[in-house]
C-alpha cells in the first residue's frame, strides 16, 4: 500500500533507517570480529587466496540476476499479485541456484590444476553457499524493506551473523579454509530455513513450481532489473576484481596485504549503504516531483556530512583499527586503506544521492550507458596499465580517478533527468 501521508513517510523512513542502521552496526563489530580471527588464525597466504577468489566472483557475479531489484521500485503496483511475484522471482533465483553449482564444479576443477591448492576450491564452495543463499531470501527482504518493515530483516539477519561469528571460534581448533567453506554452508541452510519458514508459516506464501509468469518476469528484467543489476557488476569489479589483476604482478603476500587495506576500508560503506538504499525506498514511496526533490536534497547532505565525518575518522584512528585486525601496526596496509577510503567515500558521498534519483524517477538503462559501462572500460584499461607500472600504489591512484569520473557523469545525467521531470 502506497503511503501518501507525508508525516507517516517520514516515520517510516527514520523506523527503516533506525533498524537498518542498529542490523549494519551489530553486522559491522560482527564482522570485525570475524576478520580478525580469520586474518590472525589463516595464514596469510590463504587469506590471499580468499581475495584471489572473490575478485574471480565479481566477474562470475555477471550471471547472478536479481530480478527482484526491481521490487523497490514497483512494490506499489503489486497489490493482490504480491504472492505471484514473489513466487516467480523465487523460481528464478533456484534455477540460478542450480547455475552456480554448476559453476563452483568447474572453478574446483580448473583452480585446484591450476594452483594444486585444496584452498581455492574451499574458498569457491564458501562463496558459492553464501551466494546462493543471499539470492533465495533476497525476493522476501527486499519486499520486506520496501513496505517498511525492515525491523523483520534486521533480526533475521543479525541472528545469521551471530551464528556464523560463533561457528567461527572453530578456526582456534582448525584454522584452515575448509572449515569456512563448512561453517558458511551451515549458516546459509540455517539462514535459508529461517526465512522460509516465516514467510510460509506467518504469511501464508505458496512456492508454486509450475506457476511462472514468464511474461512478468522478462519485463521485470528488461524494464529494470538487467540494468540494476549491470551496475552492481561493475560496481563489484571496480572494488573486488582488484586482487586479479595484482595476481599477475604482485606476490600472495602483498594481496593479502592489500587485502586487509581493502576490508578495514569496506567499514567506510556502513552508513552510506544505509542511508542510499533507504534514499531508494523513500524515493519509491513518493508520489510529486516536489518531494522527490527534497528527499535527493535530504540524503545529499546527509551523505556529505557523513563522508566528512568518515574521512577524519579513518585518519585519526585508522591506525588502531589495523592494529586490531593484524595485531601490528603497519603503515603499508594504512596506506592502502587511506586511498580506498577516499575512493569509497567521494562515490557514496556525491554520487550516490544521483544513482538513486535517476534509478527511481528516471532511466536505469541511460545510467548504465552513460556512466556504468565507460566507467568499467576506463577502469580495466588504466588497471592493467598502472598496476604494470606502479603495482598497488598504481592501482590505488587509478581508483581514486574513477570515482571522480563517475562524479561528473552521475551528476550530469542527474542534471538531465531532473531537468525533463521538470517539464
Amino acid at each position: 500500500m502506497a503511503c501518501k501521508d507525508g508525516n507517516s513517510v517520514r516515520q517510516k523512513i527514520i523506523s527503516n533507517v533506525i533498524s537498518s542502521g542498529i542490523e549494519k552496526i551489530v553486522i559491522m563489530i560482527i564482522q570485525l570480529i570475524a576478520t580478525i580471527l580469520i586474518i590472525r588464525l589463516l595464514p596469510r597466504d590463504d587469506y590471499g587466496i580468499i581475495g584471489i577468489i572473490v575478485g574471480y566472483y565479481a566477474f562470475i557475479n555477471i550471471l547472478n540476476i536479481s530480478l527482484e531489484s526491481s521490487i523497490v521500485r514497483d512494490h506499489n503496483k503489486y497489490t493482490h499479485k504480491t504472492h505471484e511475484i514473489l513466487n516467480n522471482f523465487v523460481m528464478f533465483n533456484l534455477l540460478k541456484g542450480a547455475i552456480f553449482i554448476i559453476i563452483a564444479l568447474i572453478a574446483s576443477i580448473v583452480f585446484y590444476y591450476a594452483y594444486q591448492n585444496n584452498s581455492f576450491v574451499f574458498a569457491i564452495w564458501s562463496i558459492t553457499f553464501l551466494t546462493i543463499a543471499d539470492s533465495l531470501v533476497a525476493p522476501f527482504m527486499i519486499y520486506a524493506t520496501s513496505k517498511f518493515n525492515q525491523k523483520l530483516v534486521t533480526k533475521i539477519s543479525i541472528f545469521r551473523y551471530t551464528l556464523s561469528l560463533l561457528l567461527l571460534l572453530g578456526l582456534f581448533i582448525y584454522p584452515y579454509v575448509w572449515f569456512i567453506a563448512i561453517k558458511d554452508f551451515i549458516v546459509s541452510v540455517v539462514f535459508i530455513s529461517i526465512w522460509f519458514y516465516v514467510v510460509f508459516v506467518k504469511y501464508d506464501f505458496k512456492l508454486i513450481f509450475k506457476k511462472v509468469d514468464y511474461i512478468s518476469m522478462k519485463e521485470s528484467f528488461m524494464t529494470y532489473s538487467l540494468w540494476s543489476h549491470l551496475i552492481g557488476i561493475v560496481a563489484n569489479i571496480l572494488y573486488r576484481a582488484d586482487t586479479i589483476f595484482l595476481s599477475f604482478f604482485v606476490s600472495l603476500y602483498s594481496i593479502g596485504q592489500y587485502n586487509i587495506g581493502l576490508n578495514a576500508a569496506n567499514y567506510a560503506n556502513l552508513i552510506p549503504s544505509i542511508i542510499n538504499y533507504q534514499n531508494s525506498v523513500a524515493l519509491s514511496n513518493t508520489s510529486s516531483e516536489k518531494e522527490a526533490k527534497k528527499i535527493t536534497n535530504y540524503f545529499l547532505l546527509s551523505s556529505i556530512a557523513i563522508g566528512i565525518i568518515t574521512i577524519a575518522g579513518y585518519w585519526l584512528f585508522g591506525d588502531f583499527l589495523i592494529y586490531i585486525l593484524t595485531g601490528e601496526y603497519d603503515s603499508e596496509i594504512f596506506t592502502y586503506m587511506m586511498w580506498i577510503v577516499t575512493s569509497v567515500v567521494i562515490i557514496k558521498t556525491f554520487g550516490a544521492p544521483f544513482v538513486a534519483y535517476i534509478s527511481i524517477k528516471g532511466s536505469i538503462k541511460d545510467f548504465f550507458m552513460i556512466c556504468s559501462l565507460p566507467v568499467l572500460i576506463l577502469s580495466l584499461v588504466s588497471s592493467i596499465i598502472y598496476i604494470a607500472y606502479e603495482g598497488i600504489s598504481g592501482l590505488l591512484k587509478m581508483k581514486n580517478l574513477v570515482a571522480i569520473v563517475i562524479i561528473l557523469l552521475s551528476y550530469s545525467l542527474y542534471k538531465k533527468t531532473k531537468s525533463k521531470n521538470d517539464k
